[in-house]
């Protein structure tokens, strides 16, 4: 599942540098750290720590990347990212802000899903809509800016 976001991270940044030149990512400790600007709910580290020990100077150099864009180094971390990780998160100034789970199960390959007719691509004048939308779902504790919408449209399509 690390593995997935951190190429889907990977695919959305690529897509956001045509309209958003300073988005950038760099892969550290097995996973990758994404700017999508400042404030960006993309803005952050995902998939670090999962394939070994991580030592202490990828981290920084990791930390590097964000403050040389003068935004907060953010990390989500898998609970089961090696014990490297957070050692060095808890001898720097971090917090946690948040806990996530992502819950999948296996389909068999004779598995039978039912297609629904109502989902589709959505259209070029949708993009804005569909934008806020996405953005709502996560805003829980903070507003979105319309430079977060302009760069969440950035990521869904033409």
């Amino acid at each position: 599942m690390e593995a997935a976001e951190t190429e889907n991270m990977m695919a959305l940044t690529q897509a956001l540098v045509l309209d958003q030149p300073e988005a950038a990512f760099e892969p550290f400790a097995g996973g990758v750290a994404v700017f999508a600007g400042p404030g960006s709910p993309m803005t952050h580290a995902v998939g670090i720590g999962m394939q070994r020990r991580v030592p202490d100077a990828e981290l920084e150099r990791m930390e590097a990347f964000f403050r040389d864009r003068n935004t907060a180094c953010i990390v989500d971390l898998c609970p089961l990212a090696d014990a490297s990780v957070m050692g060095f998160i808890q001898n720097r100034p971090y917090r946690a802000v948040e806990f996530n789970n992502v819950l999948a199960r296996r389909i068999s390959a004779d598995e039978e899903i039912p297609i629904d007719s109502n989902v589709r691509p959505i259209e070029p004048d949708e993009v804005d809509r569909f934008a806020r939308l996405i953005l709502r779902g996560f805003s829980e504790s903070m507003p979105f800016s319309e430079e977060m919408v302009k760069t969440m449209a950035a990521t869904l399509g033409p």
